[in-house]
């Protein structure tokens, strides 16, 4: 479902908001536009009511989504030996930071939420140098003036019109 939200245009837009932190934290988790959200259980939704998987599995997983969101969204700092091992079977800070980065080509990687092995598997998996994770910008390479952060502007960023560098 995310990759949706980074390669249909639309898409892009609303879910740039979430995209348009700077410096990722754990309120990252939870910096999402309210359409991504509609749009989002719109689609998983029906898919869910045509699995009918039992609802005990389908909370059990969304508890385990975010608690593993808040980790890989949160600037804690994991010894490189620890995550090399611990990134094979969790989404760790340093893996999904790559998602977060201004350069295009990391944005469009590291997609998993909870498990990487979708990523291993299809390719769109990234690493970068363990030492070049903090000093890495993050955000958009666009709507990075302090402002931009604001409430009112980050419901209103995906009907705007940047400059696109």
């Amino acid at each position: 479902m995310l990759v949706l939200f980074h390669k249909v245009p639309i898409l892009w837009r609303i879910h740039a908001v979430h995209h348009s932190d700077v410096e990722l934290d754990i309120s990252s988790t939870y910096r999402h536009h309210p359409l991504e959200i509609v749009i989002t259980y719109a689609l998983l939704l029906p898919v869910i009511i045509a699995l009918g998987p039992p609802v005990v599995a389908v909370l059990l997983y969304q508890s385990i989504r975010g608690a593993v969101n808040v980790l890989s969204h949160s600037n804690i700092y994991i010894p490189q030996s620890v995550n090399r091992w611990l990134t094979y079977f969790v989404v760790t800070p340093d893996f999904h930071r790559l998602h977060h980065s201004s350069d295009k080509n990391f944005t469009n990687s590291n997609y998993a939420p909870v498990l990487p092995w979708l990523d291993y598997l299809f390719g769109t998996a990234t690493r970068r140098p363990f030492v070049e994770q903090e000093s890495m910008e993050l955000g958009l390479e666009y709507a990075r003036d302090p402002r931009d952060s604001r409430l009112d502007q980050m419901l209103l960023m995906p009907f705007k019109e940047y400059d696109r560098l």
